[in-house]
Parts: structure tokens; sequence; C-alpha cells
């Protein structure tokens, strides 16, 4: 039985908004350095500013899984068993909503912006909206995103989403091993996918050589990041049936932490090892800072709509910026440039949070509400 059931962790809205933060940094650098303006990609920080994104689409990751496991653990622990139905409705509504709408802007909004005059200078986004093709968008309609770029469809304003495929497609199976097998075996299943992924799945190619002349398969097993949703979802077991006894353990835990978790962003690091270190991290940051009240934790509650919106917010921001300053060269322009992505991003997920996302999700709660569900899961 744990000692630690609580219905929220605090400390985890701040990781959530400090990643998404990070992720639209990279990708304004990198949209920069694909428009040939100047960008951090081109100094000395390439390695950096790469490492950035995709660090921080990796602890969102470890994040979800450490979440989704703690959860689907303490509803099994309360009721013996796992509502799946109920799941599945709670993951739909959360996650489907503004999934959908980003489909339906990438194909309305996003090619009505492209025919005007002032986005003209955007060529990366242009090129990308006049290959829109029919195959494309019924792979991201299907929570395909991640097997579309894998095939090199990419969607204007929608590319972002694979994370939320792999994530989707991981959850589809992760709560029948939960219901299906004992909560005792559950960290040497979650060890063996790790290991699996990492030694066998990531090298395929070595095993299997055949599997060069498909480059789309080994592009789609990298991106499925097993390793970082099984060992968060560990550390989520751990906070459940064996947490820190005193804060001052969880300090010195964490504070061991923090120089390796650095170097991953300076240094290439074995994915394993990585997921290690993020897991890690997530279980001494779980519920030793912050509360549902603070500026960043409410920044981070919107993240998904901020990861979700800000590539179109970004398209606008940049033909903007570009029309009125000239170029995105210098002090200025880049200032205006990065306030006005963030400012706008986080607006349009606070308004879609609060005036789209949350009515609709409580209506599908409402209406597909099972008998004994637990309501924690409403909560991630």
């Amino acid at each position: 039985m744990s000692t630690s059931a609580n219905s929220y962790i605090t400390g985890f809205d701040e990781v959530r908004a400090v990643a998404s933060i990070a992720v639209v940094v990279h990708h304004i650098e990198l949209y920069k350095f694909r428009q040939n303006d100047p960008s951090l990609f081109d100094t000395n920080l390439f390695y950096f500013i790469d490492n950035l994104g995709h660090n921080a689409v990796m602890l969102f990751f470890a994040l979800s899984g450490f979440l989704i496991t703690w959860l689907l653990v303490q509803e099994k622990d309360k009721t013996g068993s796992i509502n799946i139905k109920t799941f599945y409705f709670r993951r739909a509504a959360r996650i489907l909503p503004l999934y959908y709408l980003l489909i339906l802007a990438s194909c309305t909004a996003m090619p009505a912006l492209a025919s005007l005059s002032f986005t003209d200078g955007e060529l990366h986004f242009q090129n990308l909206i006049g290959n829109l093709s029919f195959n494309e968008i019924f792979l991201y309609f299907l929570v395909l995103p991640n097997v579309a770029i894998s095939l090199g469809m990419r969607v204007a304003g929608l590319s972002q989403s694979w994370s939320i495929g792999v994530e989707e497609q991981f959850y589809l199976a992760w709560p029948h091993v939960i219901k299906n097998f004992s909560i005792k075996h559950l960290p040497w299943i979650l060890l063996i996918f790790a290991l699996i992924k990492s030694f066998f799945l990531n090298n395929i190619e070595s095993y299997f050589p055949f599997i060069r002349t498909f480059p789309y398969v080994q592009i789609l097993i990298r991106q499925f990041a097993i390793e970082y949703m099984a060992l968060g979802g560990l550390s989520g077991w751990l906070l459940y049936y064996h947490p820190f006894s005193t804060n001052k353990k969880r300090r010195l835990f964490l504070a061991s932490l923090i120089l390796p978790a650095l170097l991953s962003f300076f240094f290439q690091i074995p994915p394993l090892v990585q997921a290690a270190i993020f897991s890690a991290a997530l279980l001494g940051v779980a519920n030793s800072i912050g509360s549902k009240d603070t500026f960043l934790s409410k920044i981070g509650q919107k993240s998904y709509g901020i990861y979700m919106y800000h590539p179109i917010l970004m398209f606008i921001s940049f033909a903007i910026t570009r029309t009125f300053m000239g170029s995105i060269k210098g002090l200025w322009p880049n200032l205006i440039l990065y306030i006005s992505v963030i400012s706008t991003t986080t607006l349009v997920s606070w308004l879609s949070f609060e005036y789209i996302e949350t009515p609709i999700r409580k209506y599908i709660l409402e209406k597909y509400r099972a008998i004994g569900a637990i309501s924690t899961l409403a909560n991630h």
C-alpha cells in the first residue's frame, strides 16, 4: 500500500513550462536557420540549441510516462483493476480536441495566411503549404503523425505533433499491461521495455540489415521513445510505493542529478542514460516545489497548447517582424520576434484552454463518466 497517494503532483507544471518554452526557442532558431537568417545554429552554440528542443521533448516523454503510470498504479491499488474505457475517454478528452483543431487550422488557416502578400518571405512555410496533400492529412487524422514524419510528410503547423502520436500509441497498450500484470512485477517490465528499446530496437539494422533499405522504419523506431516513457513510469511507481522519507534526502538526490542533466545539453549521452537521469530528476522534483497558483505553474498547465500552437504563431510573427523591420537581423528584430512568439502563443494557449479545451473535456467526461473511475485521471 502506498504512503503517498495524492490527487496532484506539484512541481511538474513548472517542468512543463520550462520544457515547452525550450521547444519554442529551439524552433525559432531552427526556422531562422532554414530561412537563412542569422541563427544560433550558425554559432558555437549549435549543439546546445539543437539538443535544447530534443531534450525538452524527451523530458515530456519521461514526464508523461511518470504521470500516467503513477495514476494507473494508484487506480489499481485502490480498485484492484483498471477501467480501460474510462482511461481512453479521459486521454481522448484531453488530447484530441486541440489536436483536431490544429489539423483544421493547418488545412484552412495556414493556406489562407500563405496567400497573403506579407507572408511571401517565409519560404519554408510556403514550401510546406504548397506540398500539402490528402495522404499527409489522412495520416495525421488517424493520429499517426509520427508515421507521417518518418515518411517525410511534414504539414505546416502540425509536424510537431509527432510526439503526441508516439505517446498516444504507447498508451493504447500501457493500461492493459498494468491491468493484467502484478504491480510488484511492473518495475521489471518497465526495465525490460527500456532495455529492449535501447539495445535491440535502436540498433535493429545491425541484426536485420535489410531494414537499411527502409529508412522510414529506422526513423519511426528511434522516434518511439519507449525508454523515456518506461523509466519515467518506473519513477512514478517509486513515488507511489517508495516516496522519499524526508525533504533533505529528496534535495540531496535532486542536487546529485543537476550536473549530469546539464551535461546532456552539451555532450552526446546514450538515450538510456539520459532517460534514467531525466526520470530520476522528476522523482526528485515531484511534490518538492511549486503549487497550482504560481505563474510558472499556470504556464505549465497550458504547455500542451504552447507546444501545439507555437508553429502557426511563429509563422505569423516571423512574417510581421520581417515586414515591419525589414529583416530578422540584429538585436531589435530578434527581441521583437521572441516577445511576439512567446506572448501570442501563451495568450492563445490560455484562451484555448479556458474556452475550448476545458469545456469540451468536461462535456466528454460528464457524458461518459464510468462508475468507480478515480477523479485523479482528469487532472493530468
